[in-house]
């Protein structure tokens, strides 16, 4: 029998430690926050709330691109009439609304993701800890950004697929479609793994948000494209690439020019690997409880890995992928591939945090730290081979 590349009393060390060592920095990072709150004024909550505005006062066609300073509305119709209610309050309690949603919506990912993933009390302490130390979580509350909604609905739709509710999970999902770039893999995924009931639930969910822009008026869809035509061009332009979380940021930053071919064809290269390992493994990976938390957690590495654009606060939807690892190390068949990751998330943790609060600024490195993830986990599932069953979770 080989040896452990790292000795137990270390491992132990290490895993008695970090959790501490999260708390303490979660404690610093919150009573900076605290001692600053004007930190958060003119950021992604104010858009929300100067768009409820707009909606309340009958303002619609001024919603694309909006009127927030610096900051164009950029998501699509069908997201207003969540935000709405932010238009009645002000701007105090507009950005306490938001805060307190996003810590809502974590604490039921979280307590959805325990319900699918069995672990003790002790394992998702030290999760909770390790996310509300994070960076991402950190920025996405101090802008008022709602990146935890996204990983609600994420957490909601996998533990309704285990739990045997299709067409419900598959409705539950089409709720990424707030941010398009993180829900159009869904549909996708669906119709290769021939989900009927699911992707069926998941055209319901998005026709509804669809028949819900009517009363905004048709002009609406074109103000929105119109809009995000010019935001693309900011995205990829204008805003730091070393604040993005993808492969395409780690490239435009090493290569540091936004017009080079040499970047698309970069890009395209490197992820065209990950795409098709995530596609592999949901086609060969039984459909099961024991194994769609890890496809799901795939998911969300090739949506952060691959993705055109996804900034740090999105980072938070790494929660997810993380907490199957942590839970489900006995369903890795390769310790060295469960290390590997491991050494990822690490890597990811600090380097958020030193890029954000450090450095702010070079090479951007989470991309292919995730992506690195990626293919250990994938690789890792596909080593047993075809693992589908005829009984699988289809309808």
């Amino acid at each position: 029998m080989s040896k452990p590349l790292v000795p137990e009393p270390i491992r132990a060390l290490i895993a008695r430690w970090i959790p501490r060592l999260a708390f303490v920095i979660f404690v610093f990072l919150t009573v900076s926050w605290l001692k600053s709150p004007s930190k958060s004024t003119g950021f992604d909550w104010v858009m929300y709330q100067d768009t409820a505005r707009l909606l309340l006062s009958s303002r619609v066609d001024l919603i694309y691109p909006g009127i927030t300073e610096g900051l164009p509305f950029f998501y699509p119709p069908y997201f207003i009439w969540p935000i709405a209610p932010l238009g009645l309050l002000t701007r105090t309690w507009g950005y306490v609304t938001c805060a307190l949603a996003m810590v809502v919506a974590l604490a039921s990912a979280l307590g959805l993701l325990s319900r699918t993933i069995p672990g003790s009390w002790k394992s998702f302490a030290t999760v909770l800890v390790v996310v509300l130390s994070s960076a991402s979580w950190t920025v996405m509350l101090q802008i008022g950004h709602i990146s935890a909604w996204f990983l609600f609905v994420l957490a909601a739709g996998l533990f309704l697929w285990t739990r045997g509710k299709n067409a419900l999970a598959g409705a539950v999902l089409s709720l990424m479609m707030f941010k398009p770039n993180l829900g159009c893999v869904f549909p996708a995924l669906l119709l290769v793994r021939r989900q009927w009931t699911h992707l069926a639930g998941w055209i319901c969910g998005f026709a509804l948000l669809l028949l819900s822009t009517l009363p905004l008026g048709p002009e609406i869809w074109r103000d929105y494209f119109r809009t995000s035509r010019a935001v693309a061009s900011i995205v990829t332009q204008e805003i730091p690439m070393w604040k993005q979380q993808t492969v395409y940021a780690f490239w435009c930053t090493v290569i540091d020019t936004r017009h080079s071919r040499l970047i698309l064809m970069s890009w395209l290269v490197s992820i065209g690997p990950l795409l098709g390992l995530t596609i592999l493994a949901w086609l060969k990976t039984n459909l099961d409880s024991a194994h769609l938390p890890r496809l799901f957690g795939l998911i969300v590495l090739m949506l952060v890995s691959s993705n055109v654009y996804l900034f740090l606060y999105d980072g938070l939807l790494l929660a997810l992928p993380g907490v199957v690892w942590y839970l489900q190390k006995d369903s890795f068949r390769s310790a060295l591939a469960h290390r590997v990751i491991g050494v990822a998330i690490l890597f990811i943790y600090i380097w958020q945090h030193l890029s954000v609060w450090v450095i702010k600024g070079g090479i951007s490195l989470v991309g292919p730290a995730v992506a690195v993830w990626l293919v250990a986990d994938a690789c890792d599932l596909l080593r047993g081979g075809d693992l589908r069953e005829t009984a699988t979770l289809r309808t």
